[in-house]
């Protein structure tokens, strides 16, 4: 159950955080690029999804996904 786990995990940790998974970690959305993009669009509103994937080299896709998790998208705005 979900209570064992925890206790087991306290035992062996020290802590009921969960452990680090694995897999491949995120590199084109980590906090940094994520400050550098917004501070992009901070400076020019106008700027392309496009032009601002080419000068951080990263893919529109995770440009669109930081503008969308951080920006309302009627108004730019910091959430």
């Amino acid at each position: 159950s979900t209570v064992c786990r925890t206790v087991t995990r306290f035992f062996e940790t020290g802590t009921v955080k969960d452990r680090s998974r694995n897999g491949r970690p995120k590199s084109a959305t980590n906090d940094d690029k994520t400050l550098h993009v917004l501070q992009s669009f901070q400076e020019n509103l106008h700027l392309s999804v496009s032009k601002t994937a080419q000068a951080h080299d990263i893919s529109e896709g995770s440009v669109s996904n930081i503008k969308k998790s951080k920006y309302y998208p009627y108004k730019i705005v910091i959430v």
